[in-house]
């Protein structure tokens, strides 16, 4: 759910925003009952007016609690109107990538595991059914897990989670001002990666789950769709998380910003790296085949 997107693009007012994204969810529930899927609900744009120049990764979000306590409200709003979905539903991710952002990077939150334990009691006050995923910050970085012992949070439905973007320098190349001409397999920022690699900073996630017996989710990856070796990079990571037997999403399908969209592809080859760039394809490209694959090899 994305209503501070909504609200942007066409210029409306973010209140109305909000409930119209509850209708477009109603909808997409709809069509997942339809036909046998599950979801889960992510609402991680939490200030709803785009004009204020004020975000979940601002530190005034965190300074002001009129903006914590408006997200408690919102997601009491959500979590009521779902309740008595059935399997079409799974789960919510309230903030899958915590961070304040910083002119030299970010930091989490000192706040963080509060925030989750008051957001999870307040679904839990409506639903005591659905799962609730937790991340690490910041960034929401399966390395974040280096060190960190969970959240002392008592729950009986309770996922770790991730957002798989493993290198950066890689993934969301020609993204804001990030160079392209980035290779995988390759050296990427002093380290060679490969499928070796991308196991090793899965492992980190994989020994945490080991040591507090805990479901662990992918909620995002991808490669920016111009990455040369974007197809080796997803299947590597794809075939990591299946032996670990996780579940995971892409990201993904018509996402708003064609370099994640699979149904795009490289148009131009021929040219260098840098000067790259793609068109939509629709499924026929390699790693909406490979998707389907995957679907097919994993749906029952």
């Amino acid at each position: 759910m994305k209503p501070v997107i909504r609200a942007k693009r066409k210029n409306l007012d973010p209140k109305q925003c909000f409930f119209d994204e509850l209708i477009w969810a109603e909808s997409i529930l709809d069509e997942c009952k339809k036909h046998g899927m599950t979801s889960v609900v992510a609402f991680n744009h939490l200030v709803l007016d785009p004009k204020i120049k004020i975000d979940e990764k601002s530190p005034e979000f965190w300074e002001d609690r009129k903006y914590i306590d408006s997200t408690y409200s919102m997601i009491n709003i959500i979590a009521s109107r779902f309740k008595n979905r059935g399997d079409e539903l799974s789960a919510y991710e309230v903030m899958g990538e915590p961070v304040i952002q910083q002119k030299n990077g970010g930091k989490t939150p000192p706040q963080l595991e509060n925030f989750f334990a008051n957001v999870l009691q307040t679904i839990r006050k409506v639903d005591k059914e659905r799962w609730f995923l937790l991340s690490p910050g910041p960034w929401g970085k399966p390395t974040n897990y280096i060190g960190f012992d969970g959240f002392n949070i008592q729950d009986d439905r309770i996922i770790y989670n991730a957002h798989m973007y493993l290198p950066d320098q890689f993934t969301h190349q020609g993204i804001r001002t990030r160079p392209k001409g980035v290779e995988y397999p390759g050296r990427i920022k002093g380290e060679h990666w490969d499928r070796k690699m991308v196991e090793e900073k899965l492992a980190i996630m994989k020994k945490f789950q080991k040591k507090h017996n805990c479901l662990i989710y992918i909620g995002e990856f991808q490669a920016a769709r111009w990455s040369k070796g974007a197809e080796v990079w997803v299947k590597d990571v794809v075939e990591v998380m299946d032996s670990y037997q996780w579940s995971w999403s892409l990201f993904a399908y018509e996402a708003g910003t064609e370099a994640w969209d699979p149904y795009y592809d490289v148009v131009n080859k021929n040219l260098p790296l840098t000067e790259w760039d793609i068109k939509k394809v629709g499924p026929s490209t390699p790693l909406w085949k490979f998707m389907m694959s995957e679907y097919g090899k994993n749906k029952n």
